[in-house]
């Protein structure tokens, strides 16, 4: 995976944003639009194992979070150990 990407997720139609860590671990932000609103205030956190994008692998972080509860999940994701030596909760 590239350390950016950048897409319209397919099934919400809303923008995602992937990154790739030097740890070996993605993570994923879906933005929200509440209804009748043209502006993004909540993001789902993902991550997984960049070499295994399985839904068995994905992690749903917070399905909910602001900006700076993101940045901190973004933070935590990239502090994890490489994919082989952590446990998948």
């Amino acid at each position: 995976m590239q350390p950016f990407a950048c897409d319209i997720d397919r099934e919400t139609h809303m923008p995602s944003i992937s990154l790739a860590f030097a740890n070996g671990w993605c993570a994923n932000l879906l933005f929200y639009e509440p209804s009748g609103i043209v502006s993004y205030n909540l993001c789902r956190v993902a991550a997984w194992p960049c070499d295994d994008d399985t839904a068995e692998r994905r992690q749903i972080l917070e399905q909910e979070a602001d900006a700076d509860e993101a940045a901190q999940l973004l933070a935590q994701v990239r502090s994890w150990n490489a994919p082989s030596t952590r446990e998948m909760s």
